[in-house]
């Protein structure tokens, strides 16, 4: 109940024209997620939140960090479509649209190399 409370307040939220989600507001939704899901049992609820927050374009470090600790290795992997290891990866790893609004810390010299930004 207290779960779609949340999400509830989340998508009133969204609907406002002046009013969005922000890189404050992502990661307490996703420990929320967290605190509150199964991350094998609440899956259609996961798949909901986890496309907000990539239609959002929202995604930061913190926010990575967040759902890499929450979702299941196999579910990030397919999502990011990557083979490495989500704990191998780092923002700079991630589709250009999942961070299009917000501003990233500096890429290493080692991914800046590599061209990881995708």
């Amino acid at each position: 109940a207290a779960f779609s409370i949340a999400i509830k307040a989340l998508l009133e939220l969204q609907k406002k024209s002046n009013m969005h989600a922000d890189s404050y507001t992502w990661p307490a939704v996703w420990k929320l997620c967290e605190n509150l899901l199964d991350a094998e049992k609440d899956i259609s609820w996961i798949n909901r939140v986890f496309e907000y927050t990539v239609k959002s374009g929202a995604i930061n470090e913190l926010l990575f960090n967040n759902i890499r600790r929450f979702l299941p290795k196999e579910y990030l992997k397919k999502k990011i479509k990557t083979e490495k290891d989500v704990y191998d990866l780092t923002v700079h790893d991630l589709p250009s649209e999942w961070t299009r609004n917000v501003t990233l810390g500096k890429q290493s010299k080692k991914n800046q190399k590599k061209g990881r930004r995708k």
